[in-house]
């Protein structure tokens, strides 16, 4: 990570708060799309695994629809993924140097787990598969390039802990950094969030489209029994990883928008019931939602961090606040 450090020379608090702001736009590109791409490529992988049990060509049409979600356009993966993780890496460098020698190669993983996906829509379309789905090799290989995202994410997700969490100026140790309770709970809420808003997206369309999809009705029953599932689940995680924050970083703004963030899941937890009772799920309403919630956990974070910084900064003599 080293070649991204120091290309941008800081010298105002101006220039700090150029690089937190595009830190923060960068993530926020970032997160929604990751998150949606984790979700609908790992729908996609059972239900053609579905197809192969049940030898039923409905599971397979539903994977050909899930896995092209996110990744059939390369204007989507470039400007909502592969431009903002680069951003976010070179944005983290400059704010934190000697914190991110590992945030390049997680965006290396992010762009190698991007391609085999992509390889793995293709081979819908070449009929590298049969109607059972079958190809071990390339299912094999599309297996492998959700394991790397995982990966990927989870290195981001660590980082991002980092940041808002413990003081800049320790060292870091990776096993503490990828293992820490308060990383371990982020990327849980991280990952019940995927699988949410991927659900939230997919019940979306399957209300909005007159298109008659064979697997229509299930994947509105799937998506809507799966999204009400992990938004019931996220509050828990968001709430036991408010008691691993540091205390110095706690204030009212940080309590202000962590109720925000509640309630904003409360709603989300709300549209998908109403959903199920049959209520349409609109999908501008929900995207707009989830982008709320991903703004208040990005700013919610930068408070902590910067409440964090301004104890170290109080210690060293100086003072710089830019967000709290």
């Amino acid at each position: 990570m080293d070649i991204l450090s120091n290309l941008y020379d800081i010298k105002t608090l101006t220039d700090v708060f150029i690089l937190k702001f595009g830190l923060f736009l960068s993530l926020l590109l970032l997160l929604p799309y990751l998150s949606v791409l984790i979700g609908s490529q790992l729908f996609s992988l059972l239900h053609l695994k579905k197809s192969q049990i049940f030898n039923n060509s409905t599971y397979f049409d539903l994977a050909k629809y899930l896995t092209e979600l996110v990744t059939k356009k390369m204007w989507v993966r470039i400007i909502f993924g592969i431009i903002p993780f680069f951003g976010t890496a070179f944005f983290y460098s400059q704010l934190y140097s000697e914190t991110a020698e590992n945030l390049l190669f997680a965006f290396i993983l992010f762009v190698a787990g991007i391609c085999i996906m992509v390889a793995y829509k293709s081979g819908f379309s070449v009929k590298d598969f049969d109607k059972k789905g079958n190809n071990r090799l390339l299912i094999k290989g599309a297996w492998f390039g959700i394991i790397i995202l995982l990966i990927s994410s989870l290195i981001l997700i660590s980082y991002f802990e980092y940041t808002f969490a413990p003081a800049t100026s320790k060292s870091v140790n990776l096993f503490e950094l990828f293992f820490s309770t308060n990383t371990i709970l982020m990327y849980l809420l991280f990952l019940a969030i995927s699988f949410s808003l991927t659900s939230a997206i997919l019940v979306a369309r399957m209300n909005r489209t007159n298109v008659s999809y064979n697997f229509k009705a299930y994947l509105r029953e799937f998506s809507t029994k799966t999204g009400i599932l992990f938004t019931f689940i996220q509050p828990l995680f968001f709430v036991l990883n408010i008691f691993t924050i540091d205390k110095s970083a706690l204030s009212f703004s940080f309590f202000a928008f962590s109720m925000l963030i509640l309630l904003l899941m409360l709603i989300v937890s709300v549209q998908f019931y109403l959903n199920f009772k049959n209520e349409k799920l609109k999908s501008t309403s929900i995207v707009f939602v989830f982008l709320l919630l991903f703004s208040f956990l990005i700013y919610n974070s930068q408070i902590t961090s910067e409440r964090i910084e301004k104890k170290n900064s109080i210690e060293k003599g100086q003072l710089l606040e830019l967000f709290s």
